[in-house]
């Protein structure tokens, strides 16, 4: 008795919280003929705008259609203010080129963990592919040169030269400069993962 005492009053201890981890929705579930998505993603590598459209086919397996657009750069970029007196422009040494792409893509999404609690996480997993379109943009530099007769400065725009030293650029030339010899990149992509769904209301 001295043996099963203790054991009893831990399963005592224990009930409370048990019975409390969630509270079980009883309100009824609204079937939604669609979904959207919007995300915004970060990484080591540059930055991404997404939408998602999933259409349901049935209580747990969505279509789905997306479109994402995103900036992508060397992780090891580090920008480097111009050397010139009065140039207070940044700029990434060596860097020829900046590079955006646009995914569109079809795929399927399944529920694998429905959500029972009011407060419950639903996990969904996806799979998508399609058509990637980027766009690859020269960058131009503002290069200037000391005139030795009069010693004063004339200044250029160019594309990035490895014969310049790196004393005799200024910074990074204008932004909408290159446009006129923008070169599309077609290709394929695809992607899967894990979908949290942890909103309390079904509309959001």
């Amino acid at each position: 008795m001295k043996r099963v005492f203790p054991h009893m009053a831990f399963l005592l201890l224990l009930a409370p919280s048990v019975l409390a981890q969630g509270e079980i929705d009883e309100d009824i579930r609204l079937m939604f003929r669609d979904e959207s998505t919007y995300a915004i993603s970060l990484n080591s590598n540059g930055f991404g705008l997404n939408y998602r459209y999933g259409f349901w086919r049935d209580a747990r397996n969505q279509f789905l259609l997306e479109g994402e657009f995103g900036y992508a750069k060397h992780p090891k970029e580090t920008k480097v203010l111009g050397n010139y007196a009065y140039s207070t422009r940044r700029y990434v040494f060596g860097k020829e080129n900046l590079f955006w792409d646009l995914k569109a893509m079809a795929g399927w999404q399944k529920e694998l963990y429905r959500k029972i609690d009011r407060t419950g996480i639903s996990v969904r997993w996806y799979s998508s592919g399609g058509l990637s379109l980027g766009f690859i943009k020269p960058i131009y530099y503002e290069v200037y040169e000391l005139n030795t007769s009069d010693q004063t400065y004339t200044t250029d725009y160019s594309k990035f030269d490895l014969t310049v030293h790196q004393d005799y650029i200024a910074g990074r030339g204008p932004f909408f400069m290159g446009f006129d010899e923008l070169r599309l990149l077609p290709g394929l992509t695809g992607k899967t993962g894990l979908s949290f769904e942890y909103s309390e209301r079904d509309q959001v």
